[in-house]
């Protein structure tokens, strides 16, 4: 029987790209997705944006009466999804077409409950920032450099549940946390390919840089590496500050491509 894969999908400021965003996911070759969309009763644009779907079967739109916070709307198209397997994008990012059906074929190897993949950078205006490949999983690789992005990911819902779903009360880094608790739990394992893409524009809640690292360090205090948190803190404070800088650049930025090749 095939499995099918619940895709959840948060609507926030990052709503203009929506319709970019549920196109990706409502064209998987994988056959077996259910989109769970989930936003603000009286968000007009949204609603006029989901409404260009509504025939689709695949689309699950969800009506909340406000904001309760990122983790808190992930939390609950978790406990919506009928599917065995639960992915996430935001909506501000998009699939590439393969992605599900690739992941799916990585899942069925035993031992395995969560897959991730290499993903594209992309700016406003959906052009291509540069390809950011990540590595396979090493559990102390990955808390120096934490390369998994959220909208890479498929999970084993069981095992989702298991972990406790996403902390609530974090203002930033859920999904670090989530993964933490996940890795105890389940076998991680990279495939292969770019087929996601994730966004850089002005109001991306990753932009909120030293709030997010000061949180993220807590999180690394809370688990018990508290050395390793303090090294990552000073050091994505330099380079996350450089990156955004050299995106929101992108003539400075080719320059120094064509100064490094």
């Amino acid at each position: 029987m095939d499995k099918k894969v619940s895709i959840i999908v948060p609507v926030y400021k990052g709503r203009i790209y929506l319709k970019e965003c549920l196109e990706s996911l409502l064209k998987q070759t994988y056959p077996h997705c259910e989109v769970v969309v989930i936003y603000v009763k009286g968000d007009k644009k949204a609603q006029e944006i989901i409404d260009k779907f509504q025939k689709d079967p695949s689309l699950l739109p969800v009506k909340i009466k406000k904001n309760e916070g990122i983790s808190s709307t992930r939390n609950l198209g978790i406990k919506i999804s009928s599917g065995y397997y639960v992915a996430f994008c935001d909506d501000d990012d998009f699939f590439h077409p393969q992605k599900i059906e690739k992941q799916i074929k990585v899942l069925d190897e035993p031992g395995v409950g969560l897959t991730y993949c290499d993903f594209q950078v992309v700016n406003a205006q959906s052009e291509l920032l540069t390809d950011a490949s990540v590595p396979e999983w090493d559990l102390d690789k990955w808390l120096k450099d934490t390369y998994i992005g959220l909208s890479t990911l498929v999970v084993e819902k069981e095992i989702l549940e298991k972990a406790g779903l996403f902390n609530e009360e974090l203002f930033a880094s859920e999904d670090f946390e989530l993964l933490l608790r996940l890795s105890t739990l389940t076998t991680f394992k990279k495939t292969k390919g770019f087929l996601a893409s994730r966004r850089i524009h002005t109001s991306n809640h990753s932009r909120k840089t030293s709030k997010i690292l000061i949180e993220r360090y807590k999180i690394y205090k809370k688990y018990g590496y508290t050395t390793l948190g303090l090294y990552t803190l000073f050091r994505n404070l330099f380079i996350s500050n450089t990156i955004f800088y050299l995106y929101e650049h992108p003539r400075l930025y080719e320059t120094l491509k064509k100064i490094k090749r």
